[in-house]
C-alpha cells in the first residue's frame, strides 16, 4: 500500500509536504523501515529532513550539529530520559529482589550500631 501512495508523492512540488506525506504513509502502514528501504523506496532527497540513525556515530554526528538552544533542550530531555530509565531499572531490581542483600546489610549495620545519625 505504501509504495502505491509514495510514488504519487513525488509529483508534489513542496518538498516538505512531500517528505511529511511519505513518512506519515509509512507510519500509518505500520512499516518498520531500515535505511536501505528508506533510501530505495522514498529516495534520499525526500527523506533528508527525516533522521534515520542506526549507530551511535550517527547520533553523535547529529547531536554535534545542534544549535546551542537545541543542545540545551536536548540535555534537559536526556537527563529526564536517563532518570526515567534509571528509576524503571531500580524498580525492576527491587521487585525482583536483586537489592535485598544490600537492604539486609544496611539493616544489620543499623542493628549492630555501625550507623551514624545524620
Amino acid at each position: 500500500m505504501a509504495i502505491k501512495v509514495l510514488y504519487p508523492c513525488e509529483t508534489i512540488a513542496d518538498k516538505d509536504l512531500q517528505a511529511n506525506i511519505a513518512a506519515a504513509t509509512c507510519i500509518i502502514s505500520g512499516l518498520t523501515l531500515n535505511t536501505e528501504i528508506v533510501q530505495r523506496t522514498l529516495r534520499r532527497d525526500i527523506m533528508k529532513e527525516s533522521v534515520t540513525m542506526n549507530t551511535l556515530k550517527d547520533i553523535e554526528q547529529h547531536i554535534s550539529q545542534l544549535s546551542l538552544e537545541d543542545l540545551a533542550a536536548f540535555r534537559v530531555w536526556l537527563a529526564e530520559f536517563d532518570a526515567q530509565v534509571w528509576d524503571h531499572q531500580f524498580e525492576e531490581d527491587v521487585a525482583a529482589g536483586r537489592l535485598n542483600h544490600l537492604a539486609n546489610k544496611a539493616l544489620q549495620d543499623l542493628q549492630t550500631g555501625r550507623c551514624t545519625d545524620l
